[in-house]
């Protein structure tokens, strides 16, 4: 029956009644057809992703994206044929450990070429101090305002207290935006989706903040664009491990028909 939805933030267990053994059994068991259906659902929104991306590639404006990589290495990335577009249009700055450089870009050769690297000492370096640099570095010869997103852990977000409205526009930027990537809007936090969550976002990052605010599978968490998990019926949310495999492969569903169409 009806109920409050499970809040992974607050609760460890909890106890649905039910009225018959038929609701019961509608619980427990696994519909593979109602899963199928759930990743039928995100080829729509790739595809209209895709048709955006080519009006935006058309245009003059281009943006800035950095991506933090809190990571042991490039496993995190997942960027395939994606490293031969990062062109100055929308440039990617990676910001990551000094170690980490190096077995980046022996997986991703091109990235040197068109793309930019800030290596840091995580413990030691504020990210907030980072992007002002950024600002001073990218804006300072630009001829269109620059729009900053921010792709990074949820918890060295709010560790590290960076705001959007720290960054206000100016005429030279836009502003920044902020987007975790291995956070939920139900307070969950999974890894073996970053990878290709990252590859989401790249595209992601090229778009409007109002369509980017239109898309079905993000909200918000304290300001910072995460995945909300709500498309997925909550019988198979409650366990972590299920959830992650069909986000997974919604996800890259989505890149599927976005792709194809770029």
């Amino acid at each position: 029956g009806d109920h409050e939805p499970f809040d992974h933030k607050h609760h460890a267990l909890q106890l649905v009644a039910v009225d018959h053994i038929v609701q019961a059994a509608d619980i427990a068991f696994i519909d593979e057809e109602e899963l199928n259906s759930l990743e039928k659902r995100f080829i729509p929104h790739g595809r209209s992703v895709a048709e955006e991306l080519k009006k935006v590639r058309k245009d003059s404006k281009s943006c800035v994206s950095l991506l933090f990589l809190f990571a042991k290495g490039p496993e995190e990335l997942e960027l395939g044929d994606l490293e031969d577009e990062f062109r100055e249009g929308c440039k990617r700055v990676f910001i990551l450990r000094p170690e980490v450089k190096k077995d980046i870009l022996a997986k991703y050769p091109a990235l040197e070429k068109h793309s930019y690297f800030r290596t840091v000492d995580p413990s030691g370096n504020r990210l907030a101090d980072i992007i002002q640099e950024m600002q001073k570095l990218f804006l300072k010869n630009s001829t269109v305002p620059r729009l900053f997103s921010v792709m990074a852990p949820f918890f060295f977000l709010k560790r590290d207290g960076i705001r959007t409205r720290d960054f206000p526009p100016t005429p030279s930027f836009e502003g920044i935006r902020l987007f975790a990537n291995n956070y939920t809007v139900q307070h969950i936090k999974i890894k073996t989706w970053k990878p290709v969550l990252n590859r989401v976002y790249c595209h992601l990052a090229q778009l409007e903040s109002a369509q980017i605010d239109a898309c079905p599978f993000l909200g918000k968490v304290d300001g910072i664009y995460t995945v909300d998990l709500s498309f997925i019926p909550e019988k198979y949310r409650l366990d972590v491990r299920r959830a992650e495999k069909i986000l997974n492969g919604c996800l890259r569903q989505w890149l599927m028909a976005a792709e194809k169409f770029l």
